[in-house]
């Protein structure tokens, strides 16, 4: 890679590789690192290249989900299904909520009495 480039890279090498390009290309052009998982696991073996400010800058991160956002998405809400699985019963309830029948008739009873005394 040459500097000035934009330089798409998905590496499984621990970072390594971007790392190896970002000091190559000096801090001139961007560098756009696709990763999986909840976070970036290359951060570690960047900062031992020791890079200068503009080499690290140079770097952009990109989560795979971002492209392939779809599946995604998909997974996302399944799993919140899994966690939650009185969600969708709540979201069904409507407010106010409509009274039971001994409510109801507690109800009306109490304002009987009321109107009594």
């Amino acid at each position: 890679a040459c500097a000035g480039r934009q330089v798409l890279v998905f590496e499984t090498c621990m970072g390594i590789v971007t790392g190896a390009l970002a000091q190559r290309m000096g801090g001139y052009g961007k560098i756009i690192s696709v990763y999986t998982g909840q976070e970036t696991s290359h951060t570690d073996m960047i900062a031992k290249f020791n890079l200068s400010f503009a080499e690290n800058h140079s770097v952009k991160w990109l989560h795979a989900g971002e492209i392939f956002g779809e599946d995604e998405e998909k997974e996302e809400e399944t799993s919140a299904e899994k966690k939650d699985p009185q969600l969708a019963d709540r979201e069904a309830l409507v407010w106010p909520c409509p009274l039971q029948d001994h409510t109801r008739r507690y109800l009306e009873e109490e304002v009987r009495n009321d109107k009594e005394l």
